[in-house]
């Protein structure tokens, strides 16, 4: 949009182009306020911002109402790369017939595993020994650790060992 050159214009003929302001508020060029306003250097919109774009470079301190839900339709997908952590607990439903699901997937040829701690100290490891090609309940730090229950692909078990072929 090009910004109008009011040269040689008669005011009548302008003025509903015109923003005016008082350092605070905003009104067009009849005197009618604009739903916008400043205080310092923060803006005030009394109504709804629209953007094809919304970009936050520091932080969303505070949402007063509406729809704070992330995630609030079962056709959103969101991705994330690196971690996230919760203080609290991090509830899984579902309400389809495919039920609740956990994917793990370990793209980097490592081991997929939950792991469950006390503190800091790691007390017990659920997962897949990609190496020995076994799922395993582990209790120590690591799935390498066969001191629990291991299942071999076949479905065998062995308790605090690999299984035998049997």
């Amino acid at each position: 949009m090009a910004v109008n050159d009011f040269s040689n214009q008669n005011i009548q003929d302008t003025y509903q182009r015109v923003v005016q302001t008082d350092g605070t508020n905003l009104a067009d060029g009849t005197g009618s306020l604009l739903p916008i306003s400043f205080n310092g250097n923060n803006v005030i919109v009394s109504g709804s911002l629209t953007a094809q774009t919304y970009v936050v470079s520091e932080s969303i301190i505070n949402v007063s109402s509406g729809s704070t839900i992330f995630g609030n339709s079962s056709d959103d997908t969101h991705r994330f790369t690196g971690e996230i952590t919760s203080s609290g607990r991090i509830l899984i439903k579902s309400n389809d017939a495919h039920q609740a699901k956990i994917h793990l997937e370990d793209h980097g040829g490592g081991d997929p595993s939950v792991n469950f701690r006390s503190g800091s100290v790691q007390k017990f490891v659920i997962g897949h020994d990609v190496s020995q090609n076994t799922n395993k309940f582990v209790a120590g730090t690591t799935l390498s650790n066969n001191t629990g229950i291991v299942m071999n692909s076949s479905g065998h078990i062995g308790l605090g060992m690999l299984p035998s072929a049997v």
